[in-house]
């Protein structure tokens, strides 16, 4: 906990450090008659208008206009500090053994906070620029999610899950296409491993 507290209050500060750049600026505004933002019908008047002339990020860009036209940047400091977490915690959960020694555990938190920080690709525009973690930062948290839940075989209500894969998919189509076939590819595996058990025969026909 204390590890995960250190790496939040740096995170929150480096997300602090960072100002409004391009797009935030522009998305303050409504897209339909370019007046400011002002209440959360301009935003979604906006994004019908923004989902028809520009792309289809309606999910980023409903929350880039809120921040940015509404709430202003501190909310989103916070809230993006907390998705930082969760990237270095689901990549943890991938890769550490439950039965893991209590340093190893940490080590490990560390090692992938510093690749967040140090092997990400331009990290000041994927992870800590508002525009650019609304894109790429945390649809990629909850495709790892979403993939953590299928390869644990966890079981939950399929509404919901279908619900949080439409969500994650409406983020960004860089994210959603690499994940759509990642999932194939599992469920192929998964189905095949399944057809192989099935079909394989059992020791007392072997004997026979």
């Amino acid at each position: 906990v204390l590890v995960y507290l250190s790496l939040g209050c740096i995170f929150y500060v480096m997300n602090f450090l960072t100002p409004l750049i391009g797009d935030d600026y522009g998305y303050a505004f409504n897209f339909a008659d370019h007046s400011r933002i002002s209440n959360i019908y301009d935003v979604f008047e906006s994004q019908w208008v923004h989902y028809q002339t520009v792309n289809g990020r309606l999910i980023p860009h409903i929350f880039e206009q809120i921040f940015a036209g509404l709430t202003g940047k501190w909310l989103f400091n916070i809230i993006n500090t907390f998705f930082i977490l969760a990237l270095i915690f689901i990549i943890s959960k991938y890769y550490l053994p439950n039965n893991q020694p209590e340093n190893n555990k940490v080590n490990n938190i560390l090692l992938t906070a510093f690749a967040v920080l140090f092997l990400f690709t331009f990290p000041g525009e994927t992870v800590f620029w508002m525009a650019g973690a609304l894109n790429y930062l945390w649809p990629t948290v909850f495709a790892l999610i979403l993939l953590y839940i299928f390869k644990s075989k966890i079981t939950l209500n399929l509404f919901f899950v279908g619900f949080i894969s439409l969500f994650t998919a409406w983020f960004q189509e860089a994210v959603s296409i690499p994940m759509t076939c990642l999932f194939g590819v599992l469920l192929f595996k998964r189905e095949y491993r399944n057809c192989l058990l099935y079909t394989s025969p059992s020791p007392r026909d072997k004997r026979q």
